[in-house]
């Protein structure tokens, strides 16, 4: 697993944002939002800026993200220390 180096860091941002921007929210089916989303969401996650709570702060994000869209998202679901991502 790769962390954005600490000159990189808005940069990486940038290129996640403008990806996750890129995409036609709005105009996709419940299956491609959800494909979208753990493929978009995770490179924000990978640029870890924060030194505690990178995940935390990912998690809400993707949960306000979700319900801004009409989905909800469980985050009680969780495994063995990783998240189970349920989006209805």
């Amino acid at each position: 697993m790769w962390y954005s180096n600490d000159d990189d860091i808005e940069r990486d941002l940038d290129k996640a944002f403008e990806a996750i921007h890129m995409f036609n929210w709005n105009a996709c089916s419940h299956e491609e939002f959800v494909e979208a989303l753990t493929r978009l969401f995770p490179p924000l996650w990978q640029v870890h800026p924060f030194r505690e709570g990178n995940t935390r702060t990912v998690v809400m994000m993707m949960t306000l993200f979700v319900e801004a869209h009409g989905y909800s998202f469980d985050k009680d679901l969780r495994k063995d220390g990783r998240w189970i991502l349920s989006i209805d």
